[in-house]
């Protein structure tokens, strides 16, 4: 028996070879001082991870995305945002409640499943879009003192030393 190749793996393979820039990094985790503990009362808007996803919300639609919506799904919050042709569903929540140094989690999964990448799907520009724009609005607020991305979230990821300083290979 011969072995063959299988043509759809070799485009896949070509695809993510040709342009590294095309590997994304979804999964952002960020030290920062946002609200982590909620008051004796809780309210809505007082829930850890509310101020994280109220800044992810307001920074993409200043930059131009529309249908933005913030959804209350304790103990995350979801923030749907369009980009391009499709919606993205991005989580934020609070990791690691550390009582110095808190982690917190604002993570994007792709829209598409790898079979779907497999047979030519891409979402390099509309997800890309949607990362880079996170990460500006990441770097312009004050309150996040270091972020790192991930494509798959460690159990500590600021005790790892495998990550990237941006949403895009470097």
């Amino acid at each position: 028996m011969t072995r063959g190749r299988c043509p759809l793996l070799e485009r896949y393979n070509r695809t993510l070879s040709a342009d590294p820039s095309n590997v994304l990094y979804h999964i952002a985790a960020i030290k920062g001082p946002f609200q982590r503990q909620p008051p004796d009362v809780l309210e809505e808007e007082t829930l850890p991870g509310r101020e994280l996803a109220e800044l992810v919300a307001l920074g993409l639609q200043s930059q131009g995305f529309d249908g933005i919506t913030l959804e209350d799904a304790a103990p995350i919050f979801l923030v749907t945002a369009h980009s391009g042709g499709l919606d993205y569903t991005l989580s934020c929540s609070l990791y690691l409640p550390d009582e110095v140094d808190p982690v917190w989690i604002v993570e994007c999964d792709p829209h598409y499943s790898f079979w779907q990448r497999l047979v030519g799907y891409s979402e390099e520009e509309e997800l890309g879009r949607l990362l880079d724009a996170l990460a500006a609005l990441l770097a312009r607020d004050p309150r996040p003192r270091e972020v790192r991305w991930f494509r798959y979230i460690p159990s500590n990821p600021f005790h790892t030393e495998r990550f990237s300083p941006t949403p895009r290979r470097r």
